[in-house]
């Protein structure tokens, strides 16, 4: 039995935030090596359903950033995740007159951004 289902926004924001900061370290006269792993985060299957509506690629749970540079001498680096957050109000329709609306959000991650303290 196949069921026809259809997915709609009925409303929602798009803001770019920044996500916890974490410290990074290194020893003085030795390069800053970045390498992390970022999670898209779904706040429900329902909104991994409905991504691509919105231009993200469900199949992509993540990505790696690379980056590496110097820092002095009691310098101290913290990077902050940059991510796009979607909060949406979204629609689940299906043929057998099954209709439901929930709140959903999504955080996507698009970069990093560094704050260097002395």
């Amino acid at each position: 039995m196949v069921f026809l289902t259809s997915y709609s926004i009925l409303n929602g924001t798009l803001e770019k935030v920044a996500g916890k900061g974490f410290n990074l370290t290194t020893t003085v006269g030795t390069p800053l090596q970045v390498n992390e792993k970022l999670e898209t985060d779904y706040s429900s299957r329902l909104a991994e359903k409905i991504a691509p509506v919105l231009g993200i690629n469900a199949k992509i749970s993540s990505q790696y950033l690379e980056d590496e540079f110097n820092i002095e001498a009691g310098e101290q680096v913290i990077a902050y995740p940059r991510q796009l957050h979607y909060q949406f109000s979204a629609e689940k329709t299906s043929l057998v007159f099954f209709k439901g609306d929930s709140d959903e959000k999504i955080e996507q991650p698009v970069g990093l951004e560094y704050v260097i303290k002395k």
